[in-house]
């Protein structure tokens, strides 16, 4: 799975949305595999503790910064903004 974020990063260079690299890109989600896969493949990780993996598992996996949940999109859009 890591290598699908360089694939990703290829994509929208290619559609013309610049450049990303691991200060650019984000991953969302909630399993360690996601931080794992953020972390080796080069990009920000926001963990999302509402599945059955905690928010000090996912902060010690790694992850940037957790969210409880994707309810509250303004602290979502602040998080992403402070990246």
């Amino acid at each position: 799975r890591p290598a699908l974020v360089a694939v990703a990063q290829r994509r929208a260079r290619e559609a013309g949305r610049g450049e990303f690299d691991a200060a650019s890109t984000v991953i969302i989600g909630d399993s360690l595999e996601d931080v794992s896969t953020a972390k080796e493949g080069g990009a920000r990780m926001v963990g999302v503790a509402g599945g059955t993996t905690t928010a000090e598992q996912l902060l010690e996996a790694g992850a940037d910064v957790v969210l409880g949940d994707l309810t509250d999109t303004d602290q979502l859009l602040r998080v992403l903004a402070g990246f």
